[in-house]
């Protein structure tokens, strides 16, 4: 078994290594906080990546113990690659392909990332970001914890 690490503790942990690993390649925003798309100089949109969460559930893995029971938290991130609309889409493969580099495979220290799916894309208006085509990287993880 590995490190037994909250939900909280997760999501931060996450954070902290998209954001050095990902250092300056483009912007990064996160779900619920101030997530208005970059701009240049101009006004014209640029890439960015907002980070976000899907569903999480959870199995015991022993149980008898209130409150110290190990319970398997299995769950997605979603890392969503906005390309300014009419630039094409190998950039935004490019984005995805290093964002499946950071994660895929990879055990963070309490956070155990398994695949690493790119979907298909689309335009990004039905989010309010118009001027924009998403592709995401959907990373499956999993982690242990105690209740």
């Amino acid at each position: 078994m590995t490190t037994l690490i909250t939900l909280p503790e997760a999501f931060a942990l996450i954070r902290t290594t998209l954001e050095q690993a990902w250092g300056s390649t483009t912007a990064l925003r996160f779900i619920n906080e101030t997530v208005s798309p970059p701009l240049d100089d101009l006004g014209r949109p640029l890439p960015f990546v907002l980070l976000d969460y899907g569903d999480i559930s959870d199995g015991p893995i022993t149980i008898g113990s209130p409150g110290d029971n190990v319970y398997l938290d299995e769950g997605t991130f979603e890392l969503h690659v906005m390309v300014p609309s009419g630039e094409g889409d190998v950039r935004a493969l490019g984005l995805c392909e290093q964002l499946r580099g950071i994660f895929r495979g990879q055990d963070l220290g309490g956070v155990i990332c398994a695949g690493a799916m790119v979907t298909q894309g689309d335009n990004a208006a039905g989010v309010g970001l118009g001027n924009y085509w998403r592709r995401s990287v959907i990373v499956e993880f999993w982690l242990f914890a105690t209740g």
